[in-house]
């Protein structure tokens, strides 16, 4: 697979998101951890110690290249 940044809606803070200055970026706010747990893949924004998603994958298998 092509290493290309395939996302098509992102997830971002939404306090992360509010404390954005005029015409910045979210990205260039973003310090987040992205990672598996026990029901799926949860990302986790640093900045605020908060949830930011949970993706339950029902117990399906993920490949990771």
């Amino acid at each position: 697979m092509e290493n290309k940044n395939r996302i098509i809606q992102f997830v971002h803070c939404t306090k992360c998101i509010d404390e954005l200055d005029d015409g910045m970026s979210p990205r260039s706010n973003a310090k987040y951890e992205v990672g598996f747990t026990k029901k799926g893949i949860q990302v986790w924004c640093i900045t605020h110690e908060i949830n930011i998603a949970h993706f339950d994958l029902c117990g399906n298998k993920v490949m990771v290249i």
